[in-house]
């Protein structure tokens, strides 16, 4: 989750260095420029107590460590605008790779198929529904109780491979303890057999329902955990700074002391 995590956010900085080039070498600069200031502050803000002390070459090594994280954090702070863009992108990819997914296809109608006949409500015709596995298999699916479930199965299937396969996205827009909603599917099926020439409503419609389901979640999440993670950013960059103000300033409190 934590790699997942910080690929993300590679890829953010990657994003804007390759699609706006102008952006990312401003955004450099003035990273630069702040993580040489926080380096210059550090060795001198000591002057207002006690002039004479000059901070030691360890210390030198240690601001510059500092300030190229500064410039890490600077542009990771800025990129972060190309967050749901780079999430999007991702949802599209993860859908074009579960349509194209033939052991979850193949293992999600037999589960459908099998839970379907033990209810009971559908009509099996050994000549026409054959069991999953046979090239000609199929199953009944006139009644709405029977389209609902099957496309729920198949939605809450596709959040379980979402899940499994993107974990630190689905933990941002869709959290553990929640599924897809019923009426969700039950608003899908009723806009699509409102459309003139319909056709079946075939089991497939659960994989779209749940994209969709994300890409929706995704717009309304993404603004929040952008700003929740520019915050811990900016306390991340106080905390490094801390180190070499703090050990920099007892430093020169120390020389103050023994010379007095």
């Amino acid at each position: 989750m934590q790699k997942e995590a910080l690929d993300y956010l590679l890829e953010c900085m990657r994003h804007e260095a390759r699609h706006s080039a102008s952006s990312f070498f401003l955004t450099v600069a003035v990273a630069v420029a702040l993580g040489g200031l926080c380096w210059f502050l550090a060795t001198q803000y000591t002057k207002l107590w006690n002039l004479r002390y000059n901070a030691t070459f360890n210390l030198h090594i240690l601001c510059a460590i500092s300030a190229v994280v500064t410039v890490v954090f600077t542009i990771a702070f800025v990129s972060l605008d190309y967050a749901k863009e780079i999430a999007h992108a991702k949802l599209g990819d993860w859908h074009r790779l579960i349509n194209s997914d033939r052991k979850f296809t193949e293992t999600t109608y037999a589960d459908a198929y099998n839970k379907v006949k033990r209810q009971g409500l559908e009509r099996f015709d050994p000549a026409r529904h054959f069991p999953p596995g046979h090239a000609n298999s199929s199953m009944p699916m006139a009644r709405p109780e029977t389209q609902l479930f099957v496309s729920k199965l198949t939605a809450d299937a596709a959040l379980a491979h979402f899940r499994r396969t993107n974990p630190f996205l689905s933990k941002v827009i869709m959290p553990g303890n929640t599924d897809v909603p019923a009426p969700v599917i039950t608003n899908d099926m009723k806009t699509f057999f409102a459309t003139p020439n319909h056709g079946n409503y075939h089991m497939n419609r659960g994989v779209d329902i749940a994209a969709s389901l994300f890409e929706r979640n995704l717009e309304l999440q993404t603004p929040k955990v952008v700003s929740r993670t520019r915050r811990w950013i900016t306390l991340l960059f106080l905390l490094v700074q801390m180190i070499p103000f703090g050990l920099i300033g007892y430093s020169a409190y120390k020389d103050l002391k023994s010379t007095a």
